[in-house]
């Protein structure tokens, strides 16, 4: 009973929305990047990458701030997915555009998304559609176009707590089980 009252405290509850953008890294026509400018671009690079920033919103999507992004050294034919996570107290519709699209290296392209973000509904909070949103925003690569690449970290785990299972935790509580199942004849004969 105290383990249960142990984790419930270790557990929190977190309430957040999540846009997804999931596209092929693929280019129309070879266009060169030479004029690509890093300065003003937040660089968002494969296999994973995580940016935090904060927007202003309107209810009129084109009154509202917009941001771009530089994603790097996609490789050509592989598919991606492009997260934007936010809270849920900030009633939020965000739209990723990709504006530019041009070769880099061998067989790899760089995109330019747009990210504007448009006030819907009603926020919990007093004035909230006046705020700025924080949100994170999150370059994942795709493997067979819909396993993300940090998913070899939940299959270690879930192989670690197995392998722990099968050799420590099963045998001890054989072991236990029969030293009750002793003990009882023991007391019967």
């Amino acid at each position: 009973m105290n383990l249960v009252i142990i984790l419930s405290l270790l557990v929190h509850y977190a309430a957040a929305n999540t846009e997804k953008l999931i596209f092929k890294a693929d280019l129309p026509t070879h266009i060169p990047c030479l004029d690509v400018t890093y300065g003003n671009l937040s660089i968002l690079s494969t296999p994973f990458s995580e940016l935090h920033n904060t927007i202003q919103v309107n209810k009129n999507e084109e009154y509202s701030e917009q941001q771009h992004y530089l994603l790097k050294g996609l490789q050509l034919g592989s598919s991606y997915e492009l997260r934007i996570s936010y809270p849920a107290v900030t009633p939020t519709d965000f739209t990723m555009i990709p504006v530019r699209v041009c070769s880099t290296e061998a067989n790899t392209v760089s995109y330019t998304i747009k990210v504007t973000g448009r006030h819907t509904g009603v926020s919990a909070i007093n004035r909230e559609e006046y705020a700025v949103v924080l949100y994170n925003i999150v370059l994942d690569t795709l493997y067979a176009q819909f396993i993300f690449s940090q998913l070899y970290k939940l299959v270690l785990v879930i192989l670690g707590v197995s392998f722990m299972g099968y050799c420590y935790i099963i045998p001890s509580i054989r072991h236990y089980i029969s030293y009750i199942i002793d003990l009882s004849d023991k007391k019967g004969e």
